[in-house]
């Protein structure tokens, strides 16, 4: 298992496609029965269908012939990084998505470099004949590190915005339960929202 097999801009479509059917749940949840639907709304059903989720989703989202323990790990990171989403304080939970996103079309845009200089790469004298739009390999290659960098000072901007948006949400909802406050709860829900 590589490094590069786990980066945030390899789970990002994961992300998004995790949003998608938890958004899709409430439209099956009147469909199944009762008892279904009880354990589905205990944290422990709520956690283990997201770790499932994200589990086939990782291995729907990797290349054929992935190993086990690649799809494993990045699940385990997405959920950590779903349950940080999850538990934020709205605003900044708003900033990271933005973030997140960003990473997400700068990481589209690298893809697309790259498959411009693969491309080349069939041709004679690739430094040297220009494309379309003027640049050489190497200009492709310099514009490639230059988002690569972006890109990844935008990971580690959204990670913090989202540590602090977790501990704003927490401490909000500490001072709101002070003495019913249990981090467990936090973390992995109570299966129901109190109103207020």
């Amino acid at each position: 298992m590589k490094g590069s097999d786990i980066k945030l801009n390899n789970l990002i479509d994961t992300i998004f496609l995790l949003f998608i059917g938890l958004g899709g749940g409430f439209i099956g949840g009147g469909l199944m029965n009762c008892s279904v639907q009880r354990f589905l709304k205990h944290p422990l059903g709520i956690n283990g269908l997201l770790f499932l989720l994200l589990f086939f989703t990782c291995n729907f989202t990797s290349d054929e012939g992935t190993e086990i323990e690649v799809i494993l790990v990045r699940t385990i990171i997405l959920y950590a990084l779903f349950i940080l989403l999850l538990k934020n304080e709205y605003r900044m939970l708003i900033v990271g998505f933005v973030l997140l996103f960003t990473v997400y079309l700068l990481d589209i845009q690298i893809k697309y470099y790259q498959a411009v200089i693969d491309k080349e790469d069939g041709q004679d004298h690739v430094n040297h004949v220009e494309t379309p739009d003027g640049f050489t390999e190497a200009g492709y290659l310099n514009k490639i590190n230059d988002f690569e960098n972006v890109r990844d000072i935008a990971e580690y901007v959204t990670l913090g915005v989202l540590v602090v948006g977790m501990g704003l949400y927490m401490n909000k909802q500490y001072n709101d339960h002070k003495g019913s406050f249990s981090l467990g709860k936090f973390i992995f829900g109570t299966g129901s929202c109190a109103n207020k």
